[in-house]
């Protein structure tokens, strides 16, 4: 039997946010000393996608009617 546990897409995204902050911050940390390092964190901000387009089913529908038509 799996347990399949189903988080909101914001708490994902949250999380990955956090995550990819945190690494980066590592990163530039241990770059002050380290030439691998700096060639990693250069390497991550080079490749980094931009912000993610919001799904069809996060989008909600307008409150004014008048905007539909």
């Amino acid at each position: 039997m799996v347990l399949k546990i189903t988080l909101p897409t914001c708490a994902h995204r949250r999380g990955g946010t956090a995550l990819g902050i945190w690494s980066v911050g590592l990163l530039t940390i241990s770059s002050l000393s380290s030439a691998l390092a700096f060639f990693w964190l250069a390497v991550v901000l080079v490749t980094q996608r931009g912000p993610v387009l919001p799904c069809r089913q996060e989008l909600s529908d307008p409150k004014d009617e008048a905007a539909i038509q």
